[in-house]
């Protein structure tokens, strides 16, 4: 099973919950991406066909529109964890927003400001050498931080309880 295989799994249950079977389609008018199923918005998909998306064409989508445009085998090879948390928090937030996420993380982790990432929203080879100098569980734990501040910026409380759950759920752990 690939690091993608892993981070799709996981990220799923966040969008769907456990109930798979279901198919997780929802169409909440709340929701600004209005008709969805596993994750997957009519909003962003228009000429998806969401009623009857199956789960192997929504990973698909999520393999090329995610993962290989936030070009996450790098961070992958030398983080699965953090690949999956970001994997996921794109799916979210965005993709720009996910990545730049870690690079404000990675930045409170270290506060010199002469070692400070450009915040550019590009996982590049400077990201990933401050993650390993930095560590997976440090950065991490930071990284929800980022995330749970996000949500609750947004000041939505009709989603707020599973957006915590969301940040502070750390793949890999029990």
């Amino acid at each position: 099973m690939t690091t993608f295989d892993t981070a799709f799994m996981w990220m799923i249950t966040h969008e769907v919950g456990w109930d798979i079977v279901c198919g997780g389609y929802t169409n909440d008018p709340d929701d600004p991406g209005g008709e969805t199923r596993f994750g997957i918005s009519k909003r962003f998909h228009p000429d998806v066909d969401i009623a009857n998306l199956t789960i192997d064409e929504a990973k698909a989508i999520y393999k090329k529109e995610y993962w290989d445009r936030m070009g996450l085998d790098p961070l992958a090879d030398v983080s699965p964890r953090m690949a999956t948390k970001v994997f996921d928090t794109g799916v979210n937030v965005g993709q720009f927003k996910a990545s730049r996420y870690l690079q404000t993380a990675l930045n409170l982790c270290e506060p010199d400001t002469h070692s400070w990432l450009l915040e550019d929203g590009l996982i590049g080879p400077k990201t990933i050498a401050k993650l390993v100098k930095i560590g997976e569980d440090v950065a991490l734990e930071k990284y929800a931080k980022v995330q749970y501040g996000y949500y609750v910026s947004l000041d939505k409380p009709k989603y707020i309880k599973g957006w915590t759950k969301r940040a502070f759920d750390i793949p890999g752990e029990a």
